[in-house]
């Protein structure tokens, strides 16, 4: 198990080392689309950070990633050989594993299982990367949003968003930021550069340097082995969804998902995921408990969207016309104390003709749409217009 995560580790290390460089795209020479969809991509984040904006401390970390277009994911940060994390992500087992070195004579391994493929679900750890950060930028560029810039960084074309921000009072004074820029890559959707300032002075960034795409992605690069020396302490955790096809979906569920006509060109069904029963979601996890869940991601290169459905009422297990209506509010949410603007959205045709539904296109969180109707709560999630996200709810229908 030792030579299986010393070769993982290695293969990792020759991706980011020895690969080619990047070579400019064809939207980077003028061209309308990339000649090739890239299906896998790897670089290094360098995150400079200060713990309150009166700190003259800066501390610096290094993560490296590699990603592939099917969800596959893995994050090294390793400053020391005896220090450090290092996690892997597989879509296909819906299964997150983590190696922890805490110090030289103490190293955890954790496994979280059963997991869906993001928001307002559970989803690969997204601290690091906060992929879904660059969503809110992509979405507010496929609306033509006039704060979005079309730039140039490190030589790759990139959309550029210089936002205001509000203060979190939770984080403590002058630890939350009032300003944030951001510049994502037009070719992969991935944030290149996050600056967070609070008057002015940086509190926080993190910047991708040695971008690549293209790179090799073999299986071992996303498995980890459980290290002997020092023997770890290993924690498991189910968040007990599972990948199934979508007619098994509806089985275990006990109701038709919804699946989408018009989703945006080049998306497609990637994997399900069903729950019978699993966590709160929103604000401050204020919704009641979730049942029979079932999401669906649908890819198109690195970018994601999400369909989820749940049942409405907590009393019937099934979603059957008895019981009461819990109350719910947005199940993706923009974060504790965070206000963000919600649109209503008025639907005459498809599954959520008549529904109280809401479009949420805010800088704060990732574009989406909600919806009741009397038997479910339906999101619609991920790197799309608010033209794109109503006619996405406007086409849902019940799996035939």
């Amino acid at each position: 198990m030792v030579v299986g995560l010393a070769v993982a580790v290695t293969t990792l290390a020759w991706i980011l080392d020895h690969s080619s460089d990047l070579a400019p795209s064809a939207a980077a020479a003028g061209a309308t689309a990339p000649a090739a969809e890239p299906r896998t991509l790897s670089g290094v984040l360098v995150t400079r950070a200060r713990n309150t904006v009166e700190d003259d401390n800066v501390t610096t970390s290094r993560h490296r990633f590699l990603l592939t277009a099917a969800g596959d994911e893995r994050v090294v940060n390793r400053p020391r050989v005896d220090l450090g994390e290092d996690s892997a992500y597989r879509v296909a087992t819906a299964t997150e594993t983590m190696v922890q070195h805490l110090r030289p004579d103490r190293s955890r391994y954790v496994i979280y299982k059963g997991q869906g493929s993001g928001g307002p679900d559970s989803g690969p750890n997204d601290h690091v990367l906060r992929r879904a950060d660059a969503a809110i930028v992509t979405g507010l560029a496929a609306a033509g949003d006039p704060r979005i810039e079309a730039v140039r960084y490190a030589g790759r074309p990139a959309w550029r968003l210089d936002t205001p921000s509000p203060i979190d009072k939770l984080g403590g004074p002058g630890a939350s930021p009032d300003r944030i820029e951001y510049l994502v890559d037009r070719e992969t959707g991935l944030a290149l550069r996050v600056r967070e300032t609070l008057r002015g002075r940086l509190l926080q960034e993190r910047r991708v340097t040695n971008l690549r795409t293209g790179v090799p992605a073999p299986a071992s690069a996303f498995v980890l082995a459980v290290p002997r020396r020092p023997k770890p302490e290993r924690l498991e955790f189910d968040d007990r969804y599972r990948r199934v096809t979508l007619a098994r979906a509806a089985a275990i569920a006990g109701y038709a998902p919804l699946v989408p006509a018009a989703l945006g060109q080049g998306y497609r069904r990637a994997e399900t995921s069903v729950s019978r029963l699993t966590g709160r979601t929103g604000d401050e996890a204020a919704n009641p408990v979730s049942r029979n869940v079932v999401s669906t991601a649908y890819r198109r290169g690195f970018d994601l969207v999400l369909v989820s459905t749940r049942c409405r009422r907590t009393r019937s297990p099934r979603c059957a016309r008895t019981g009461g209506y819990p109350r719910w509010s947005d199940p993706i949410g923009a974060g504790e104390s965070t206000v963000v603007s919600e649109q209503p959205l008025r639907l005459s045709e498809g599954a959520l003709a008549g529904s109280r539904a809401r479009l949420v296109v805010d800088p704060q969180v990732t574009p989406h749409v909600w919806a009741l109707t009397d038997d479910l709560v339906v999101t619609i999630s991920g790197p799309l217009s608010g033209e794109q996200l109503s006619a996405a709810a406007a086409s849902l229908q019940p799996l035939p």
